[in-house]
């Protein structure tokens, strides 16, 4: 008996299995966004809290926590489409979400200290952001620019329905 197909959105988010199209990864990345800074102008705004104020960032982590999970379904699923194993995708969010968070609260504590911070801090937080920059600009290109693998790879069929270079009918999707 067929497996019964789910939602792609419900699939999308909550799941790591299959591959994800480029459209797909990008509507559901910016939808969350979207979602994301709308919840943090409601809660920030119940609590009264401005754009500036550091508790903020506190409505901001939580948030983020909230909506770990269907960013990592949708890195891995992506990444799958890349040919790209779940443990890479996995490890290349964890590695860019511990960089943000460090480089936050480093940059937090110098701000907390007046500003006091001696060179080799900020050295510390210049290199940082540089790498981060680096990985993001990775992962802007390999996640959301290239294409998938053509037709059917170790992760499952083409998303886009398209058969690769080993299969018959290749022509069919260009005619």
């Amino acid at each position: 008996m067929a497996k019964k197909r789910t939602h792609f959105l419900v699939e999308g988010l909550f799941g790591f299995e299959g591959r994800m199209r480029r459209s797909e990864f990008w509507m559901l990345n910016i939808g969350i966004g979207a979602i994301k800074f709308v919840l943090a102008l409601v809660i920030g705004g119940a609590m009264g809290l401005g754009m500036g104020d550091q508790q903020g960032l506190f409505v901001r982590l939580g948030l983020d926590a909230l909506f770990f999970w269907p960013a990592l379904a949708f890195a891995v699923k992506r990444g799958h489409d890349r040919n790209r194993p779940a443990a890479f995708s996995i490890g290349l969010t964890a590695v860019i979400t511990g960089m943000a968070l460090w480089l936050v609260f480093l940059s937090a504590s110098v701000t907390a200290a007046a500003g006091a911070a001696d060179m080799g801090t900020v050295a510390v937080i210049g290199i940082g952001s540089l790498i981060y920059i680096a990985l993001l600009i990775y992962w802007f290109v390999d996640y959301g620019c290239l294409d998938g693998t053509k037709g059917r790879n170790r992760f499952g069929a083409s998303p886009k329905g398209l058969k690769g270079p080993g299969d018959k009918d290749l022509s069919e999707a260009f005619a």
